[in-house]
């Protein structure tokens, strides 16, 4: 039987970032991927922002990830030969003067300083309400994830390291050299579902969410704007005149399509951002997999410990794989142990109790 270092299941964010850090290494993997049209790092917007904009505070390790995650997609587009990366800063409409004054005293807290402008930025677009000024928020842009999807699905078919097919569990086998899978022998077998580790009966005792998400797309002539905007949803600039607009979050949805009254709240949401005509072209829809302590998935099986974890990374997947994945892989392959708030073994009673 050939042998493999590694078997990725899943080809999302998260899986592009474990190849690239295997490939880094030298180490021979396979991919497989089904394919969804409704997976996270399908639809995401692909906003990067390293600031929880409603309270003012840095995402969890903010500096780390945001340095690790531009240095990740700027080697990829050198690779890739695409452009993947679109800075751009995100301007946060301010709601009133309280505002303005607690986004100043913000700028000057030491976990945010390199992240946060100190002036607040006075409105000259007259399609954008925006009475009180937005706050401006650096190292900010959006990844093109459906060109990086396809893009490295086709890297990957160019050296047969992709397989278009659902991973069937029932046939992994568990040895003392390895796993064995449709004849193949591999070191260990890494799954980035997302989504799909709810059905995964190595890993379906941990406490993820699916969390539903739409996102229209618009046609704006008018507004002219350039930079990411965020009020009570994101308006981002994808190309010429068009932008997203988004997103909702729902856990506890009662259908897997598209809902007119979510494109309307939306649409409501929106007109308290801008004045000017717009209308709607595309309506996507994904599903984020969320973990209720807000805090990714790493790490080993307890019992079968050559099945190895990552996955967890809900809306902020863009700046949280890269780095993510590196742990994931030093953990693996060199016994560096992982941070205890991203380990699976926080959730080690759950396993027993079930």
């Amino acid at each position: 039987m050939k042998k493999f270092d590694f078997l990725i299941v899943g080809l999302g964010l998260s899986g592009i970032s474990f190849c690239e850090q295997l490939e880094a290494g030298g180490h021979s993997f396979l991919v497989y991927e089904k394919g969804t049209d409704a997976s996270a790092s399908t639809v995401a917007g692909g906003l990067y922002n390293p600031v929880v904009l409603k309270k003012f505070t840095p995402i969890w390790n903010a500096t780390e990830q945001s340095k690790t995650a531009l240095t990740f997609y700027t080697r990829l587009e050198q690779k890739l030969q695409t452009q993947l990366d679109y800075k751009l800063p995100v301007l946060r409409k301010l709601a009133n003067a309280r505002e303005g004054e607690l986004w100043k005293e913000a700028s000057q807290k030491e976990t945010l300083k390199e992240f946060l402008d100190s002036e607040v930025l006075l409105n000259d677009n007259p399609h954008i309400l925006a009475e009180f000024g937005f706050g401006k928020v650096k190292h900010t842009g959006r990844i093109d994830t459906g060109k990086l999807l396809i893009a490295y699905a086709d890297y990957l078919r160019s050296k047969q390291l992709l397989v278009q097919e659902k991973i069937e569990y029932t046939n992994i086998k568990h040895t003392s050299y390895g796993v064995i899978y449709h004849n193949k022998v591999y070191r260990f077998v890494v799954f980035c579902e997302g989504c799909g580790l709810l059905k995964n009966p190595f890993f379906n005792y941990l406490p993820l969410i699916e969390n539903k998400g739409e996102l229209l797309q618009i046609f704006a002539p008018g507004l002219q704007l350039e930079k990411i905007l965020k009020g009570p949803i994101f308006i981002i600039p994808i190309k010429k005149d068009r932008y997203l607009a988004g997103t909702t979050y729902d856990h506890q949805f009662t259908n897997r399509l598209p809902t007119a009254e979510s494109k309307n709240l939306i649409i409501s949401k929106l007109k308290t951002m801008v004045d000017c005509e717009f209308t709607v072209e595309d309506h996507f829809l994904g599903f984020r997999p969320t973990v209720l302590d807000r805090r990714p998935l790493l790490g080993k099986h307890p019992i079968q410990t050559r099945l190895a974890l990552l996955n967890g990374m809900g809306t902020r997947g863009v700046l949280l794989a890269p780095s993510m994945a590196k742990n994931l892989y030093c953990y693996l392959l060199f016994d560096i142990p992982l941070d205890k708030e991203i380990d699976i073994r926080r959730y080690e009673k759950r396993l027993k109790r079930d």
